[in-house]
């Protein structure tokens, strides 16, 4: 008896003593399927540049495994606010932070540049659109999705009209249908979502161009993960700095 008790110490000792032997189960990486940054290839397998970048430093690095799954980006979000889920990409806003940590070190920086429809007649404006504030005098509607508080904090809040899909793929038609005047994201993301639809030559990319956010990943307070957020903020660094995050966006490009 005494012996299995002596074991037992030992073992919490252990536990309290190193965070990362805590995490009996694999690290649960949760997102919405928006091309390239994540989705289910061909074979129904997760990729993406933030699957590879969160699969390099968890699974690499931090010496963890990995279980990936696929949701509307509302539900996500609720999973790691209720600790069913460990981790995800995205944003910090306040209320995300509430229950989340911060890995401090970005993965992506987004640029937000103006989409619409082909021959919109006010195409010539919107080339020219530096800011947010001139998209909210310009009058113009923008079309997001359910689920993106970017777009709620960012243009909503200043009394630009959004109209949310509820898809990804379904904010483009909407666009095409011309319920709306524009659309506010990253080439990168854009370009192959409209090829996947087939509407890339139906929407078109304008010169204009408003702002840029950082991208980082972020761990439920609830989690295990969390007593390893700076290992895992320092992980990032050192990819950034060994070019392996370059490299993995170089693939997607």
């Amino acid at each position: 008896m005494r012996g299995r008790l002596f074991r037992l110490a030992i073992i919490l000792c252990l536990l309290i003593l190193c965070p990362g032997m805590a995490i009996s189960q694999a690290v649960h990486y949760v997102f919405q399927e928006y091309r390239p940054a994540n989705f289910l290839d061909e074979t129904g397998q997760p990729a993406g540049f933030f699957v590879d970048i969160i699969r390099e430093a968890v699974e690499n690095r931090l010496g963890l495994d990995l279980r990936i799954s696929v949701f509307p980006w509302v539900r996500c979000q609720a999973l790691v606010r209720q600790g069913e889920a460990d981790l995800m990409t995205t944003i910090p806003t306040p209320g995300r932070l509430e229950y989340a940590d911060l890995v401090n070190v970005p993965i992506w920086i987004k640029q937000y540049r103006l989409y619409t429809y082909r021959d919109h007649p006010r195409v010539p404006e919107m080339h020219g659109i530096r800011s947010l504030e001139e998209i909210r005098k310009a009058r113009f509607t923008v079309i997001s999705y359910i689920g993106n508080n970017w777009a709620k904090t960012n243009l909503e809040d200043i009394g630009v009209p959004v109209l949310d899909a509820t898809s990804v793929e379904g904010m483009y038609r909407m666009l095409i249908a011309r319920r709306g005047d524009i659309i506010v994201d990253d080439p990168i993301l854009v370009r192959d979502s409209l090829n996947a639809a087939g509407l890339e030559n139906r929407i078109v990319l304008t010169e204009g161009l408003v702002e840029s956010s950082a991208f980082y990943p972020m761990i439920s307070k609830q989690s295990d993960l969390s007593a390893r957020t700076e290992e895992f903020a320092d992980a990032l660094q050192a990819m950034w700095e060994d070019g392996s995050i370059e490299s993995i966006m170089d693939r997607y490009q």
